[in-house]
């Protein structure tokens, strides 16, 4: 439980960003293959809570559970998250759509998670959006970590991807799908 503190910027390739974590000596935590559920009521309550539910699987069964809320603000996207291990998405997803719940959305990416100093640096790979950098910690810790890779922390989006993922949508004319790899 805690306090997520990040900033999203858009990059036009990863490999440049992701020698230069290795120069620096940044940690390669690995790269997977990411499938998320995105889930709400029929009614949407939790998206009108400004609520994200999510189930996340990096191969395998096993997966995530992540609860979102807006937080308090401040420089960098901040939101507070819950997070739990659960032994399998397929069960959980039915337990959801038990109780009312339903998928709203399901996205994939290609993710690399490295650690440098005292931040999470993920290199997201997303089908049709495009690459992404996200540096997670502290707002101090995020300016430092972006300079060390050449990115200017002040061009962060803060909407998050469906929230692109709609306007990319929109701006083709296309009605609303799923995000995920041919």
């Amino acid at each position: 439980m805690g306090m997520e503190i990040e900033a999203k910027l858009r990059v036009a390739d990863l490999r440049p960003i992701a020698e230069k974590l290795r120069r620096l000596g940044a940690r390669d935590e690995g790269t997977v293959l990411e499938r998320n559920w995105v889930l709400d009521s029929d009614d949407n309550r939790l998206k009108g809570w400004d609520v994200l539910l999510r189930i996340r699987t990096s191969g395998g069964d096993e997966a995530v559970l992540t609860v979102k809320r807006r937080g308090d603000g401040g420089e960098f996207k901040t939101r507070e998250e819950v997070e739990s291990r659960v032994d399998s998405a397929e069960v959980l997803l039915r337990q959801f759509e038990m109780t009312g719940f339903r998928t709203v959305w399901i996205y994939e990416k290609k993710r690399s998670t490295w650690t440098w100093r005292d931040c999470e640096v993920v290199l997201d790979e997303l089908p049709e959006l495009g690459s992404f950098v996200e540096i997670e910690g502290e707002p101090e810790a995020i300016r430092r970590v972006a300079a060390d890779i050449g990115l200017n922390p002040d061009d962060h989006i803060d909407d998050n991807y469906l929230g692109l993922w709609q306007k990319h949508l929109a701006a083709r004319g296309e009605s609303e799908r799923h995000m995920v790899f041919a």
